[in-house]
């Protein structure tokens, strides 16, 4: 019997906690994803190739935060024109924030790669809270090579590691 005792206590210990009601979705939060912004220090010249690039990882990034059961991403072209006088949030001094609360959202997702050269990249992406401009998850990581493997390569490294976003939504 005491052998029983401990092995049900033993099974309780490694049984994994349930906080809400079987079939129970987290909430998922509003996510305000702005397109992605290149930061070219390379003295290169721009490249005809970025402006398709930014588009398909931007579109790769708002793919991932959605995927993610925490996160609805929600259309940013309400402001677009407005943020087109801003540009480039990454100097805008939390404008993101401003055009997040108009959008209704609660979170606002930036990234920025910056080109050094060719082939030496950086990725950067911050989730923020739209309240009070709370980092809520950021991340950063070299590339190397600026091709659009490179780049997908280094917005899904960053969403998986460092902000979280490896699991999906049930379908």
């Amino acid at each position: 019997m005491a052998a029983m005792r401990r092995s049900l206590a033993a099974a309780l210990l490694l049984a994994p906690v349930c906080l809400a009601p079987a079939g129970a979705q987290e909430a998922e939060r509003r996510t305000a994803v702005f397109e992605l912004e290149l930061h070219d220090t390379s003295g290169e010249g721009a490249a005809p190739a970025h402006a398709k690039r930014i588009a398909l990882v931007s579109a790769e990034l708002r793919r991932l935060v959605d995927a993610s059961p925490a996160y609805a991403v929600i259309d940013t072209a309400p402001v677009a024109a407005r943020m087109a006088e801003r540009l480039p949030l990454r100097g805008c001094n939390g404008c993101e924030l401003d055009f997040g609360r108009d959008l209704g959202a609660e979170l606002v997702v930036t990234a920025t790669i910056q080109k050094i050269s060719t082939l030496i990249l950086s990725v950067q992406i911050v989730m923020r809270a739209v309240a009070d401009g709370r980092v809520v998850a950021v991340g950063t990581a070299d590339i190397r090579g600026d091709t659009d493997a490179a780049w997908l390569h280094g917005v899904r490294w960053l969403g998986r590691n460092r902000l979280g976003l490896g699991r999906e939504k049930a379908g």
